[in-house]
């Protein structure tokens, strides 16, 4: 924005975005410097300059596929929520579009400069494919969420408002966006997982583990039923719990480098979460609850080896490989600080859980998806 006392009274939790608008061409790299002058506690003067390096490029791909999703719709929740003060909601969430479809043409131009084809989908680099997901979960914030939608009180907009603006990048596309994360397969090449995904139940396989991230609502591992018993050892779920008759699924015996990348999956699936639970601090907190493909029980105990059993929880900063016993669960507050007690959560209840976070939606991904498409391949 133009406001010019933002940057004075900023304090340490703030987080702002400076937009550059360069009018000449460069042929090398851009050098930014930043001097940031500070009182400390001490109550002394400091100043501290950093200065980085902007890599420049005349291929336009080139500059595409180095684009940042995530720092990209930050820039847009922040612009959005700044406009608001003095415009409509309506208007906000049209201009942000706006920018996002204009970026679409560019690249769809480019692409046909260079003997593409038209085919008449919506084509996205690979760097921005999930930024379409992430500016239809702002959408359903209650910062700019249309009243006619969802009646939204004013203090939990001004509440919505403050974190975004003052969120890092990833914080806000935490705060803004459910996620789905791959996190173990019995196919393809375990070195590049976690993946994140589209959020929608098709994306659950019957043969993978995911983490599902419904921020503030629900946080799950869901793991189908063909996934492998070493697997579901590592990531502390029993094994006779994936199928109706005890036995354990997948491919039976791992070998010793199966075992090696089955570790590291689990390895980077804590620092996952990890990360996710340092994105959240202070502003939700949302235990790991365990969910098996199939699951639909509503009772507080299963019989072992039904395909209904629901496990004990693990606490959220440290994912471990604890014994679930799938016949004694006790249900508990999700809000128990640092317990490991247990909490009824079933396949249907995470299903329900990811289609109320749909239909708070202004407007459908699928929708939003054909409204970016016909625009895009709309001319100004």
């Amino acid at each position: 924005g133009n406001d010019m006392l933002a940057l004075p009274v900023a304090d340490e939790d703030a987080c702002y975005t400076i937009q550059f608008n360069l009018q000449t061409s460069l042929s090398g790299p851009l050098y930014v410097q930043t001097a940031l002058l500070y009182t400390n506690h001490s109550r002394e003067r400091r100043i501290r300059v950093f200065t980085f390096p902007v890599e420049s490029s005349q291929s336009l791909a080139r500059v595409y596929n180095k684009a940042d999703a995530h720092t990209m719709a930050s820039v847009m929740f922040k612009s959005a929520v700044d406009h608001s003060v003095a415009n409509s909601f309506q208007a906000c969430v049209a201009n942000m579009n706006d920018r996002f479809v204009k970026s679409l043409r560019t690249f769809k131009a480019m692409i046909a400069g260079s003997g593409g084809r038209n085919t008449g989908t919506l084509v996205l680099p690979d760097a921005l494919k999930l930024l379409p997901a992430y500016l239809n979960g702002y959408q359903r914030m209650p910062a700019t969420r249309f009243c006619s939608v969802i009646d939204t009180a004013p203090d939990a907009r001004v509440t919505s408002m403050c974190l975004i603006a003052h969120a890092n990048p990833d914080t806000a596309v935490a705060y803004c966006c459910p996620a789905i994360f791959c996190v173990y397969s019995n196919r393809g090449d375990l070195a590049q997982l976690p993946r994140q995904e589209i959020v929608s139940i098709e994306a659950l396989k019957h043969d993978s583990i995911y983490l599902v991230e419904l921020p503030g609502s629900l946080r799950a591992v869901w793991y189908g039923r063909s996934v492998d018993a070493k697997a579901l050892e590592v990531f502390g779920i029993p094994s006779m719990a994936a199928s109706p008759t005890g036995e354990s699924p997948g491919r039976g015996v791992a070998t010793e480098e199966e075992e090696a990348a089955i570790e590291g999956c689990f390895e980077r699936y804590s620092n996952l979460v990890a990360r996710l639970d340092r994105l959240s601090v202070g502003l939700w907190h949302t235990p790991v609850h365990f969910v098996a493909q199939g699951s639909s029980g509503s009772s507080g105990a299963s019989n072992a080896g039904s395909p209904n059993t629901s496990f004990a929880q693990g606490t959220l900063s440290s994912p471990s490989r604890v014994s679930h016993n799938p016949t004694s669960v006790t249900p508990v507050s999700p809000k128990t600080p640092g317990g490991s007690a247990g909490k009824i959560v079933t396949e249907r209840t995470l299903m329900t859980r990811m289609l109320e976070e749909e239909a708070k939606e202004a407007v459908s991904f699928t929708s939003y998806l054909a409204f970016l498409m016909r625009r895009s391949n709309t001319a100004e």
